[in-house]
């Protein structure tokens, strides 16, 4: 009859060659541990942060855009209505003579302004 005998191996009676492990090498997991805890709040709080300055930035920008659009219309229809005064102001007045450049000149806001070549 066959008998089975466990033979151990050679290579597993050997110690097994490299550095060895010493519990001075693991000393310093809490300076890890802490820079891992300190990094992984300051990443929440960078995301935090920006989402923020997203939902309230944009919207505000937004809207910041749109009213600076509405005074630009405003004064742009001021400024017509001004011009059409100065243009019709004199229409009537001296038996049907428009106004002269002068006097357009005057109502504008200037007297005499002269021109100079730009250099």
């Amino acid at each position: 009859m066959v008998q089975l005998v466990e033979v151990e191996d050679e290579h597993f009676q050997q110690p097994q060659p490299g550095p060895e492990e010493d519990d001075e090498d693991y000393t310093d997991t809490a300076t890890t541990s802490a820079v891992g805890a300190a990094l992984s709040f300051a990443g929440r709080a960078a995301w935090a942060v920006s989402v923020t300055a997203l939902l309230v930035g944009v919207p505000f920008a937004l809207a910041y855009g749109e009213d600076q659009n509405f005074a630009a219309m405003e004064q742009e229809q001021r400024m017509r209505e001004l011009g059409g005064e100065v243009l019709t102001a004199g229409a009537g007045g001296e038996g049907g003579k428009g106004m002269t450049s002068e006097e357009i000149g005057a109502a504008i806001g200037g007297g005499r302004v002269e021109a100079k070549a730009a250099l």
